[in-house]
């Protein structure tokens, strides 16, 4: 798939935004990770992971420990303190998909969502990605409900255009009832902690940062209305510019210039205050240092870390004072082996790593399920993203292997 989850855009990214920039809230919004197959809960103390039997592991954070693990088939799409929601194939009916929620202390499932209500064509295309098939899944717990805005996409035997559908999902995480909702249904994201004047939102969501154009997020980062402006050159992102008005005089701040060069990368994580950026399609002569990511406040436009990058790198993410991202493995004719890593943003070092269900994981003996928000982009010196080196600020990434 090549389309951001446009609904799915609409209702994470702004729930994801809410959170302040120092942290998340005890009663924030848990939305679900950018990297398939992981989520962390809102302290970012414990994280769940689909390991590579096709289970759900969930993990200490700061030690990589796997503190229980889930056998049933599955994949995480959000978690909060006290649950880990995963999205798996129910045992009696195959490919139908239903939620089940386990317990963040031992894995027991506690909740059994009834059958997802997505059209029927989609349950096929979550179980096989045969013949342009795929699809993809974010969720995040809004109060007692979980919304699941997903994707999917099925090619067609006459060679016609691809059939895609896209919609959010309702689950009431205290009776299992799974509803679809409209757009007039979903609802609106709680206000984030500093208020944005109305005339400071207007001349701020005049364009696009790094999201599609027209689109531009404005987010709050401690007294600050913030927006990541792109300069590009067709798909490439040439310039990364972060612009600030303070909230207490609703006036616009000097503008800093965060990056500059013929590729860039650029990760929008509104819920950690910060913005990601790194240098893409680099010659194999350059140097780690060329490649790493850079992570700067969207407080105050300062970089405050800086990890290296890995050639065939996949999505990557922060929660806390970690980042965390996906290598892939060789192709094979099987499922891609990924691994999951965790890097100390403070000193740089990478502390531990796991690994992941291969892309696409098995949904059933001899068929796939790409039940995440998308293949991770390529990366690496050499190889800029598919679709143009951008990520969704606080949202699911482009899928990229569809």
């Amino acid at each position: 798939m090549t389309q951001i989850l446009g609904l799915a855009s609409a209702v994470l990214s702004a729930l994801a935004a809410v959170a302040p920039a120092d942290g998340p809230a005890a009663d924030a919004p848990a939305v679900g990770g950018i990297i398939p197959g992981f989520v962390a809960d809102p302290a970012g103390r414990r994280g769940y992971a689909a390991n590579d039997a096709g289970g759900v592991d969930a993990l200490d954070l700061e030690t990589g420990k796997v503190l229980w693990t889930s056998k049933a088939r599955g994949r995480p799409v959000a978690a909060d303190a006290g649950r880990v929601l995963v999205l798996r194939p129910s045992p009696r009916e195959g490919t139908v998909l239903c939620v089940a929620a386990l317990d963040a202390e031992d894995g027991r499932e506690v909740l059994k969502s009834d059958r997802l209500p997505f059209p029927t064509w989609v349950y096929a295309a979550a179980a096989s990605p045969r013949r342009g098939a795929a699809f993809a899944a974010r969720g995040c717990i809004d109060g007692g409900n979980l919304l699941l805005a997903w994707q999917a996409r099925a090619g067609t035997r006459a060679g016609g255009p691809p059939r895609k559908e896209e919609g959010v999902l309702r689950i009431d995480l205290t009776s299992g009832k799974a509803e679809a909702l409209t757009a007039g249904q979903i609802p609106p994201p709680s206000p984030p902690a500093a208020a944005v004047p109305d005339a400071v939102a207007r001349e701020a969501a005049r364009d696009d940062w790094a999201d599609t154009p027209g689109q531009r997020k404005v987010v709050t980062a401690g007294g600050f209305a913030v927006v990541l402006d792109v300069a590009l050159a067709g798909a490439a992102v040439k310039k990364v510019v972060l612009r600030r008005w303070d909230l207490s005089a609703a006036k616009e701040v000097d503008p800093v210039t965060l990056a500059e060069g013929d590729a860039l990368q650029v990760v929008g994580l509104p819920a950690e205050g910060v913005a990601l950026v790194r240098r893409v399609g680099l010659p194999e002569t350059a140097s780690e240092e060329d490649a790493a990511w850079n992570v700067f406040s969207l407080e105050t436009g300062k970089k405050t870390a800086t990890f290296l990058s890995e050639p065939d790198m996949g999505p990557v993410t922060v929660v806390g004072p970690r980042a965390y991202y996906v290598l892939n493995g060789p192709p094979s004719d099987g499922p891609r082996p990924r691994t999951l890593k965790a890097v100390d943003l403070k000193s740089g070092k990478r502390l531990w790593e796991r690994p992941l269900d291969g892309d696409p994981p098995a949904l059933a003996p001899g068929r796939g399920w790409t039940g995440g928000p998308g293949g991770p982009p390529p990366g690496g010196p050499g190889r800029p993203p598919p679709g143009g080196p951008r990520d969704v600020p606080g949202g699911p990434p482009p899928p990229g292997n569809g």
